[in-house]
């Protein structure tokens, strides 16, 4: 998802002005207490498929990829050697929404900026506290948003500002591409077909369509933590790079209960789940399935859509389709 937010951010100019070229520092369990790592890798123990960037599926038509990305213009993360390999020989590859389709979405955002805002009713300003309008729009000045603006923001759009961290859409806006477009050119430049499993209006109708009080309270969230969202983003990349997958997911979890409650942060954890990866897996399923039967696909997507019991992995293995990891560097061994 970080790619499609990021790059709304971008068409309306809202890049910060931050010079880093990509996120650097310590990471967040350097400012955590001990044990906590250890808690984290107890926790991801209990999702299926939560280890491992690349595994292969093999069905009728033969072997196929996929690969969880990461969805960072972090020109340092690199994609393996084995991937590279796959989608330069490849019949097809599979993303999520592929340039073209994602072009011709930002050029609608561009003459309809009622997608990320909402002219009607009471503003943000009227339904934060003093403590948490007097943050956001801190918060927002290196976007360059004035008050009047930030007020009339939907409170999804406006967790994705405060929750972005600002290194990330710096190495954005100076042109970085995410790995997902370096997958795609990858393809494109050995004359291999590119698909996309769906359009980006459907991402953003998704996010539009979340009740908005609890988006709310996933923008309270993000500012009660804006202050860490460069050292947890570094964290997470550390996490991703090691194929340490459904730690990304557990240490997300256990930052919310911090701060909100186990019972909020599960209640926030299930709408998002539900929306933006059990449902998306599911409509997929379709595509992937029609590409791996016809073999020696690769499929490209967002790693947190692997693992779990609603992951693509385990949607695959139910529909008869063997799964097997493959680790790359980086990565530990089984």
């Amino acid at each position: 998802m970080l790619r499609h937010l990021t790059s709304l951010a971008l068409i309306l100019g809202l890049a910060p002005a931050v010079a880093e070229a990509r996120c650097t520092g310590p990471g967040l369990l350097e400012q955590l207490p001990a044990g906590t790592e250890a808690e984290l890798t107890e926790r991801a123990a209990e999702m299926p498929f939560g280890t491992g960037r690349v595994w292969r599926v093999s069905g009728a038509g033969g072997d196929s990829l996929l690969y969880g990305t990461i969805h960072s213009a972090d020109p340092e993360i690199r994609i393996p050697a084995e991937v590279r390999a796959a989608v330069a020989g490849a019949t097809t590859v599979l993303v999520e929404v592929t340039t073209e389709e994602q072009a011709r979405a930002e050029a609608l955002m561009q003459t309809d900026p009622t997608a990320i805002m909402d002219m009607t009713g009471p503003g943000l300003q009227s339904r934060l506290s003093t403590k948490e309008w007097e943050a956001f729009t801190r918060n927002l000045q290196p976007f360059g948003i004035p008050p009047q603006i930030a007020d009339r923001l939907k409170p999804w759009f406006a967790m994705t500002l405060v929750a972005l961290p600002p290194c990330e859409l710096a190495m954005a806006a100076g042109g970085a591409p995410a790995i997902d477009l370096r997958v795609e050119d990858l393809a494109l430049d050995n004359g291999v077909a590119v698909k996309g499993l769906e359009e980006a209006a459907e991402v953003i109708g998704i996010l539009d369509g979340l009740p908005p009080e609890d988006t709310l309270d996933m923008l309270r969230l993000a500012l009660v933590t804006v202050d860490l969202a460069d050292p947890t983003f570094i964290t997470l990349v550390e996490f991703y790079e090691e194929g340490r997958i459904a730690e990304i997911w557990a240490m997300s979890q256990w930052m919310a209960e911090r701060e909100v409650g186990v019972a909020d942060a599960r209640r926030m954890a299930d709408i998002t789940e539900e929306a933006l990866l059990v449902r998306r897996n599911r409509n997929w399923m379709p595509a992937i399935e029609a590409a791996v039967d016809a073999g020696n696909a690769v499929v490209a997507v967002g790693a947190l859509h692997l693992g779990g019991e609603e992951g693509l992995l385990q949607l695959l293995t139910e529909a008869g389709y063997s799964v097997e990891r493959l680790p790359v560097d980086g990565e530990a061994r089984p």
